[in-house]
């Protein structure tokens, strides 16, 4: 199979804007979660913060791992500055990452190379601080035609947000192809949402880019940097946070949920024999990914261990590499107890079967749950362990969890630091998501005193696809036959908005009116 090189890599994590920085706190064994300010929130957190659990329209919670003191270059891209200066932080964080990753790559307004790059973004697809503002004043109003009558008072208004209006107020382009314009890249790019899995099915499917001849060189990696207040309020919800009180420690006995984060991170991906042939730096292999969907399960934050040991399969089968090489997981331990226990219980099916027992460990003990771009951390710190021959400890961690088979994986984390130097290297990476979304890379270090011609295949040959079923569901159609009489009849299926569709704002003329004069004076 095809090898694909890492030749860049770039990181925007809580505390850290360079890999470097990044690579230290974990050395130093840094804590770099907090409670939120009002900087995070945009407002006071303790207007929404309650302790309790339950509590309607309350967040327990407010810790997270924040990225702060951060400010934007918005100059040296191929889009005005000061247009780019205007955008929200999901486009600065992003731009910032991807310019970065191409600098450590060499290939920065490289236009040659530029031509035949493109990008594959993972994106948190929630709303944004700038975007929660732009819209909060639907809500207001819409609020305030019911509580007026109430309160027999129609000059009652609620103010819908405490900032000045952003002035992003024209959404013209999406992330990826706010990156592409900006970076004058040539091939493929979208965005895309595989909730906390997305950052390795982002880089699966560069790979996939690079594999098939479509482009030569890709950018891949992710970014969560959706608004706080949506973000813990949904988390809440789903009482999936330690509280505050309470310990947040991956694969500890008492961990009591998870902490959510924010950040970006990006890598540029080469073909292996192009990497060699252009000598760039090759600063890790990707020796293979394996991807898999549980589809609906008993509940959307219930783990599967069979589509999680069917990731673990595919990555090592489909490409022909061992299990029992892989000296260290960097687990997706987000410190939810059923979250962890199932990961442990999948690594200690698959890789006792395998009789391998590779260390364990967890960048979430230090910064938090980064979500969409939580398996870039976990990319990163094997990378970095694997170029300083250390690994990092699991932060806190005083009482590990043990598999339900005995399986001594609680005896293999890491506690402190440890040293790494194999001269072949090899780490797998689990990243499993909302929803059964599971994926399992495989990295390698570049070992170079393999032959070239060991180390390259040939380009995957493009196959043709047999459609071997289908079904259709449009409209009032209900299977394909209904289809096909449709179109054959011309027939349409036009009818009123479903009710409860807008929740009844359908039927608010003065906020649709209010609707209808601000776009006129946005076009």
């Amino acid at each position: 199979m095809t090898k694909i090189a890492i030749i860049g890599s770039s990181a925007l994590f809580p505390g850290a804007s360079t890999p470097m920085e990044f690579w230290e706190n974990l050395m130093s064994e840094k804590d770099l979660t907090s409670e939120a300010t009002s900087a995070d929130f945009g407002f006071d957190p303790s207007l929404v913060f309650h302790p309790e659990k339950g509590i309607e329209d309350r967040c327990y919670s407010i810790r997270g791992g924040y990225v702060r003191d951060f400010i934007f270059d918005p100059n040296g891209f191929e889009l005005p500055a000061e247009y780019l200066r205007k955008q929200d932080k999901l486009f600065h964080w992003s731009l910032y990452t991807a310019k970065e990753a191409l600098i450590d790559a060499g290939y920065y307004q490289k236009k040659e190379y530029l031509d035949k790059c493109g990008v594959i973004l993972g994106n948190l697809s929630f709303p944004t601080n700038s975007s929660h503002q732009l819209i909060s004043a639907i809500y207001a109003e819409a609020i305030d035609a019911h509580i007026q009558p109430l309160l027999d008072c129609p000059e009652f208004k609620i103010k819908g947000h405490q900032q000045s209006t952003p002035p992003n107020n024209t959404l013209e382009l999406n992330p990826s192809e706010m990156l592409s314009k900006a970076l004058a890249l040539g091939k493929t790019h979208y965005s895309m949402d595989a909730a906390c899995a997305t950052s390795l099915y982002a880089i699966k499917l560069a790979c996939d880019e690079l594999k098939t001849g479509k482009a030569d060189m890709m950018l891949a990696g992710a970014v969560s940097a959706s608004d706080q207040l949506f973000i813990h309020m949904g988390f809440s919800i789903f009482q999936a946070y330690s509280p505050l009180d309470k310990k947040f420690v991956p694969f500890d006995k008492d961990t009591a949920g998870l902490v959510s984060s924010e950040g970006a991170g990006m890598v540029v991906l080469k073909r292996l024999e192009d990497a060699l042939k252009d000598h760039d730096q090759i600063i890790a292999v990707i020796g293979g990914i394996g991807l898999s969907n549980d589809g609906r399960g008993k509940f959307l934050l219930s783990p599967n261990p069979k589509g999680q040991n069917l990731a673990f399969e595919r990555a090592y089968k489909d490409n022909y590499i061992s299990p029992e090489d892989t000296q260290y997981i960097e687990c997706h331990a987000t410190g939810t107890p059923l979250g962890d226990k199932t990961e442990l219980n999948s690594i200690a099916t698959f890789f006792s079967k395998h009789h391998s027992q590779p260390l364990l460990g967890s960048v979430k003990s230090n910064m938090g749950h980064l979500l969409t771009a939580a398996g870039m951390t976990g990319l990163l710190k094997v990378i970095m362990a694997m170029q300083h021959q250390v690994i990092p400890p699991n932060i806190k961690l005083r009482n590990p969890i043990k598999a339900d088979n005995d399986w001594p994986g609680s005896d293999g984390m890491i506690l402190k630091h440890t040293s790494w130097d194999h001269i072949r290297k090899q780490a797998g990476i689990n990243s499993f998501g909302f929803g059964g979304t599971n994926a399992h890379m495989v990295v390698q270090n570049h070992f170079t005193g393999t032959k070239i011609e060991d180390q390259v295949s040939k380009r995957v040959k493009m196959q043709s696809m047999a459609v071997v079923g289908m079904e259709a569901l449009f409209g009032n159609c209900q299977n394909l036959d209904e289809f096909y009489h449709t179109i054959y009849n011309g027939a349409q299926h036009f009818g009123p908005l479903p009710k409860n569709r807008w929740k009844g704002i359908e039927e608010n003329s003065s906020l649709l009116k209010n609707l209808v004069l601000k776009m006129v004076k946005l076009l």
